[in-house]
């Protein structure tokens, strides 16, 4: 394979010659070290992510089961409109801040990376304060125009008061993120967030409150978690902001600030189509139907979004890693990490993947209830959809490592009206179904055109040949699996499906190892797990070798 770097810094490839193997193009003491980083900050990260959700799982739960399907819906509203105005009123500075951040410590030009934080928390203050006046005084409007329903209005009006908290936390984890610090975003974003919701709903529902105190509780927890990272950041802020600086550009703030918001302005249109990739549906159910689809639909949604726990664990640190690496121009090496932490992501995934497709009836009962089964064609669509996003890796995040803001905004919005307009004319006809195919094609089609614009700049893609041949096998076990449940005259108990499921998942675990699918990077990542979690794994060590 021939390649040279283009005037951007991009790797051109010749395509004729092109090889599944980068390794004697690239420095692997440095993928080995980049590696490091990522699987020291995603252990953190997935363990505190894992944790968290797990208390995530149980504020939804809570409403689910202590109120109606119509109250649940009422929240998914109110929630999905208080994150889509987060994310408008964040501006794109929290990928933005934590990207610029790490590209400028790559060049060792710490004055800019003073500023760069220093504008961000300025910007997002304004911001936030005016989304909070926002969103109160038009709550009357969203309720009653909008969404026809007037329960609504407090809901917002007391949510309005958490946003300028929500985007300051918000930004105190990406500076730190930066700095490729990840146990901050474990303390603040999912076990102090999480966590304090249920600290906080739990007196609710014991005194049985009224519906709205669950939002007063929502942004009790919000304002506590916030006066606990403010405290944080002022103790602990990186060590490199207070050593001397190095190599400085001593830029002007005003600089600095066209700069951070020409470079994230692109992210806000991204985050708000992405947004509405995810929140369309539930808004035009909202607008369609009534309140209690809104709550089935959400319990799908919600099971859904657990499957994000892994690829936004190992992006979080993986994105500021591979941004120093491009700055440095070490192209090769981002590529082989990319297949690398790619594989690592599915593995991980790949159980629960096969778990809720093949048994969902039996994962809705567990978590909300046999009253949410209506749930489940949009349940199984949509961890498909996930699923489906989850093998082809962080595209999206890497075309943001890339410095393509623009062109990811263009993606992303493409596929947002798309998604708008199947939505709009599968919802009348199919329902909360609807909804759910208008909501996965739209999300499937999004993560081809990533990875299809990421190889196209950068040659960067998760298909290696041992990778291809992992997912072979492991979609031919579910295809059979689900064969077996269907069509076989046998009626299978909850405890069986169980039972076959996970002798499926060993079966596949044993079929990688006697395809000799692991690589020795894999015994690397091995390696730094049992020095992390100070114990030996001699089964996986087994199945690797």
């Amino acid at each position: 394979m021939m390649s040279n770097k283009n005037a951007k810094g991009f790797i051109i490839v010749n395509k004729n010659k092109e090889s599944d193997n980068v390794h004697h193009f690239c420095d692997d003491t440095i993928v080995n070290e980049s590696l490091k980083v990522i699987a020291k900050g995603t252990g953190i990260i997935l363990i505190g992510t894992v944790t968290g959700s797990v208390l995530a799982a149980l504020f939804p739960i809570i409403i689910a089961r202590f109120y109606s399907p119509t109250e649940f819906g009422v929240y998914a509203l109110a929630i999905t409109v208080f994150f889509f105005l987060v994310q408008i009123s964040s501006l794109g500075l929290g990928d933005g801040c934590s990207r610029n951040i790490a590209f400028y410590r790559g060049k060792r030009d710490y004055d800019k990376v003073k500023k760069i934080i220093t504008s961000s928390f300025e910007i997002v203050i304004i911001s936030g304060v005016a989304a909070n006046i926002l969103l109160f005084l038009s709550a009357d409007w969203i309720s009653y125009t909008v969404f026809n329903n007037e329960a609504l209005v407090a809901p917002l009006r007391i949510l309005s008061f958490a946003v300028p908290f929500w985007i300051l936390i918000t930004m105190i984890i990406s500076v730190f993120r930066g700095f490729d610090q990840t146990k901050e975003n474990v303390y603040f974003s999912h076990l102090l967030t999480e966590g304090g919701k249920i600290l906080f709903v739990t007196p609710v529902v014991i005194l049985a409150f009224s519906f709205v105190y669950i939002f007063y509780a929502f942004v009790a927890n919000v304002i506590m978690v916030f006066t606990v990272a403010f405290f944080y950041f002022k103790r602990k802020i990186p060590r490199e902001l207070k050593e001397k600086t190095l190599n400085g550009s001593k830029p002007s703030a005003g600089s600095v600030k066209k700069d951070l918001l020409f470079f994230s302005l692109p992210l806000v249109f991204s985050g708000m189509a992405w947004f509405l990739l995810q929140g369309t549906d539930k808004f035009m159910i909202g607008y369609f139907m009534q309140e209690h689809n809104v709550g089935l639909y959400n319990a799908a949604c919600t099971i859904s979004g657990y499957l994000n726990v892994f690829l936004v664990s190992f992006m979080f640190i993986y994105q500021p890693v591979g941004t120093r690496l491009f700055g440095a121009s070490k192209n090769l090496e981002v590529k082989k990490l990319y297949q690398m932490i790619t594989k690592w992501i599915f593995l991980l995934a790949s159980p629960f993947i096969m778990f809720v497709i093949l048994a969902p009836e039996l994962t809705m009962s567990i978590l909300f209830g046999n009253k949410y089964l209506p749930g489940i064609f949009p349940l199984t669509i949509l961890f498909l959809t996930y699923g489906i996003r989850i093998c082809l890796g962080p595209a999206g995040g890497s075309v943001i490592m890339l410095g393509k803001t623009k062109q990811l905004m263009c993606i992303v919005a493409f596929m947002a009206v798309t998604n708008i307009v199947l939505n709009w004319f599968l919802i009348p006809l199919y329902g909360i179904n609807g909804a759910a195919v208008a909501t996965g094609v739209s999300i499937g089609l999004l993560s081809f055109l990533e990875i299809g614009y990421l190889y196209r700049i950068a040659k960067i893609h998760p298909m290696k040949m041992t990778y291809a041949k992992m997912i072979s096998i492991f979609l031919s076990l579910m295809i059979a699996v689900y064969i077996v449940f269907q069509y076989l005259p046998i009626t299978f108990s909850s405890s069986t499906k169980v039972l076959v499921i996970v002798y499926s998942y060993f079966l596949f675990l044993v079929l990688l190892a006697v395809f000799n699918l692991f690589k020795e990077e894999d015994m690397l990542i091995i390696r730094l797990t049992e020095e992390k979690l100070g114990i030996k794994i001699p089964f996986v060590r087994k199945i690797i070798r």
